[in-house]
């Protein structure tokens, strides 16, 4: 794929999927597809696949996994208060181009089940709900961190499938 689709692709993913349930993903859209070299990375998924989802989705992924970057103080599942999203790009860029060969291999060898991730975010969204609610102490946030792989807050839910 050309990066003038892709690119197209990652602003209708920001306006689209993400304005309402993700001010970082749609910030990081909105910048991707205006960055040559994060488009190249993105280029190297599936044919049929979405591409905004697997790079995004991927980057959460490292990071979830133990990857320790400064990007993940903008990511709601890695700390209490995730700074806003406004600088976030500039260490999106550099976690992209520092693992770039990982990240590569993930959009290659990897394929998102859309039908999965929708659901993961219905439930994202209730879980969301119901860890800020005061009676819910039987969430332990600091617990669970880094070993969920739910990215619970967003549409950062991506189930992974080996080709």
């Amino acid at each position: 794929m050309n990066t003038y689709d892709l690119s197209k692709r990652f602003i209708v993913f920001a306006n689209r999927e993400c304005r309402a349930s993700s001010q970082l993903y749609e910030h990081l859209a909105k910048h991707i597809a205006h960055d040559k070299d994060l488009l190249e990375i993105a280029a190297h998924s599936q044919p049929g696949q979405p591409v905004p989802n697997l790079l995004l989705g991927s980057v959460h992924y490292l990071l979830l996994n133990g990857i320790e970057h400064e990007l993940a103080a903008y990511y709601a599942s890695m700390t209490e208060t995730p700074l806003q999203p406004s600088g976030a790009i500039h260490f999106f860029r550099d976690f992209c181009i520092r693992h770039r060969s990982l990240l590569i291999y993930l959009l290659k060898s990897k394929s998102s089940n859309q039908r999965s991730a929708q659901m993961c975010i219905f439930v994202s969204q209730f879980l969301q709900s119901v860890r800020y609610c005061p009676e819910a102490s039987f969430l332990d946030r600091d617990r669970n961190k880094r070993r969920s792989s739910t990215g619970v807050g967003s549409i950062q839910l991506f189930v992974f499938i080996d080709s």
